[in-house]
């Protein structure tokens, strides 16, 4: 029961940091649309509100996408915000293009990305913690097991939960010390 508990919470937590970040760059190409210091032309604003209508779908469809690992997903991703970013370029003026970047940020710097994916990292350490601390307690609650099974099977756990963290704050340094999106 607790295990499927546990489950459900880290699907959640994963299901509201891939909308934040997706909402994070809807909201970034958004912004191009609503800025009026960059006075758009209609014929650029339909032009972007009809790349901005066909990427929302192509974002989804990759993150929905279950043969893809989260990876392939960011990758897919990446390479779908900088096509669009090659198509919006190609939408403004070089003064256009430039007043929007120093405005709302570049995002081929990966900044808002690698905020994300560290958050994410950060909940999965918070989800492996309450693991350990779970499973600890239900080996030391199990009557059927002896002294020394308790203590071999909680050197074990303790044994796989460092190695987990390890490996969870191995990537997290691999984020920030990364060049996300940078082209």
């Amino acid at each position: 029961m607790k295990r499927y508990l546990l489950f459900i919470v880290f699907c959640v937590a994963s299901l509201a940091v891939y909308a934040q970040n997706t909402d994070e760059r809807i909201e970034y190409y958004r912004s191009l649309e609503e800025d009026i210091e960059l006075n758009l032309s209609p014929e650029q604003l339909a032009k972007i509100k009809r790349l901005n209508k066909e990427a929302g779908p192509k974002f989804e469809a990759i993150g929905l996408d279950n043969s893809l690992s989260g990876r392939e997903k960011g990758q897919r991703k990446r390479e779908l915000a900088v096509e669009q970013k090659k198509a919006i370029r190609n939408i403004l003026t070089p003064e256009q293009y430039e007043l929007w970047e120093n405005k709302h940020g570049r995002i081929n710097s990966g900044d808002g990305t690698k905020r994300v994916l560290s958050k994410n990292i950060d909940v999965k350490l918070d989800l492996l913690e309450e693991k350990y601390k779970n499973e600890e307690r239900i080996i030391e609650n199990n009557s059927e097991l002896t002294k020394d099974d308790k203590k071999a099977r909680k050197h074990e756990l303790k044994n796989r939960y460092q190695l987990q963290k390890r490996q969870l704050k191995d990537q997290k340094r691999t984020v920030k010390e990364s060049d996300v999106l940078r082209h």
